[in-house]
């Protein structure tokens, strides 16, 4: 069993480093980067979540053996992306999806204009965001580079919408985790609207808020136990 897990925006691959650690005893765990960020950055950005999905395929259309998906934000709505074009394809489905601190994509996410999101508005989405380290916020440098970056993942995120589930049939488990200082019951209304009724979930709610994950090491753990429990 393989798990290729999604950041949130303006995130990389090295949010899910804590998570990787624990899972990948007992899992193949591939953490993805989206163009343009981490160990990627000198690609071009892409400022579609339809173009992002895509990117990932590339790297999904081979994999010959079972697999899962988790999508945190931002990434929950990748992998509704990558569903819906991997049932156009006919490539193999993953086996379960996590949809991790998100609304379901049939909910439109407002940031700003994403194209005119200028520094000083750049830095208020991270502040507002949270988990974003102080020396970030107050680094000119730091937020020139990053610049870019938010406008892109923001122009990703307010374009796209998906108004309900892109499979025919609720034939891939999926299990849906949010912080409960973070609007859960909410939540879960929206995906139960977007999901078919005949679709396999379980939500859960753990201490925290948005960024639950990364708050303290029992969230992580609890994350953790439930994934191996799904996938193993």
């Amino acid at each position: 069993m393989q798990l290729l897990t999604f950041p949130y925006a303006f995130g990389t691959d090295g949010i899910y480093d804590g998570l990787t650690k624990e899972l990948s005893k007992k899992i193949k765990v591939k953490n993805m980067n989206y163009p343009g960020h981490g160990k990627r950055i000198t690609e071009n950005l892409m400022y579609s979540i339809e173009e992002i999905a895509n990117d990932a395929i590339s790297s999904i259309k081979d994999i010959n053996e079972d697999y899962a998906l988790l999508g945190y934000s931002m990434g929950a709505k990748v992998c509704c992306e990558i569903i819906r074009q991997i049932e156009e394809k006919s490539y193999r489905k993953p086996k379960h999806i996590f949809f991790v601190a998100s609304d379901p994509p049939s909910n439109a996410i407002k940031m700003s204009k994403a194209d005119e999101i200028d520094l000083q508005e750049a830095r208020d989405i991270l502040r507002k965001m949270g988990n974003t380290p102080k020396e970030v916020l107050e680094s000119k440098e730091l937020m020139e580079f990053f610049h870019p970056i938010i406008k892109a993942d923001a122009k990703a995120l307010e374009s796209y919408h998906c108004p309900s589930w892109p499979l025919a049939s609720g034939d891939i488990a999926v299990t849906i985790i949010n912080g409960k200082g973070d609007a859960a019951r909410e939540k879960e209304k929206a995906w139960k609207k977007f999901l078919p009724k005949s679709a396999s979930c379980e939500f859960l709610r753990f201490d925290g808020s948005h960024f639950f994950l990364f708050e303290n090491r029992e969230s992580l753990s609890s994350v953790k136990d439930v994934v191996l429990n799904k996938l193993l």
